[in-house]
């Protein structure tokens, strides 16, 4: 038609600005999303874990040795494939820094309980170190074996260790409600009251001389009628 005029069209519409801008900004919008996402539940991630083995967790002992081991509460804490730390039964250990390079020991840290050495320390002793080869059974069973000693461990989670903590509560509420009644606290007396001073008696009167015994006496015979 004539007389109508066609529409215009914008500048760049559709050309490589625009494709370009939305290249940067969708980036952009998922970076963002990832840093927020980092920010709110990066301290509560293990992200290690993500480039780790199966075997990476803490593992609680069943069995060291032939010896069961359950009720002693030993772990061992599995990293980058090895042991890096756990507990003995008594005290909490961990390798700290990176091995000697001529001999490979390694700096270790943990608390200072005094123990007991019992059978099942001595065999947790005999494979709770780096040297150790680990086998992991299954996905929650590990084998860990150092010269002719082995013990099987089990995965522990947070469910278990909380599991675990809520009896040991009921336990001692338990032990708590056996024990015999205390008596009841009694109120001190107060001290008695002390008795009153008694006041001193008084002196005697001081005895006469033998001069002023002799004028008495005379003035007494003199006044007789």
């Amino acid at each position: 038609m004539e007389g109508v005029n066609p529409p215009r069209r914008r500048p760049n519409a559709g050309g490589a600005f625009e494709k370009w801008t939305v290249r940067l900004i969708v980036p952009a919008l998922f970076l963002a999303l990832f840093t927020a996402m980092f920010w709110v539940a990066g301290p509560r991630i293990d992200w290690r874990a993500w480039f780790d083995g199966p075997e990476r967790g803490t593992w609680r002992a069943v069995e060291i040795g032939g010896l069961d081991v359950r009720q002693e509460r030993m772990s061992i804490v599995v990293a980058d494939g090895e042991i890096r730390g756990g507990r003995d039964g008594c005290n909490y250990w961990g390798y700290v820094g990176e091995p000697d390079p001529e001999t490979g020991e390694r700096m270790m840290e943990g608390t200072l309980a005094a123990c007991v050495q019992t059978p099942a320390l001595q065999a947790y002793d005999g494979i709770g170190h780096y040297r150790a080869q680990i086998e992991l059974l299954s996905e929650n069973r590990l084998r860990v074996t150092y010269d002719e000693t082995s013990g099987e461990f089990i995965r522990w989670t947070d469910d278990l260790a909380e599991s675990e903590r809520a009896a040991d509560e009921r336990a001692m509420q338990a032990a708590m409600r056996a024990q015999p009644p205390q008596p009841a606290c009694t109120a001190i007396p107060p001290p008695p009251v002390p008795p009153p001073l008694q006041q001193p008696a008084p002196a005697p009167p001081a005895p006469e001389t033998g001069g002023e015994a002799g004028q008495n006496a005379g003035q007494g015979a003199g006044q007789t009628p």
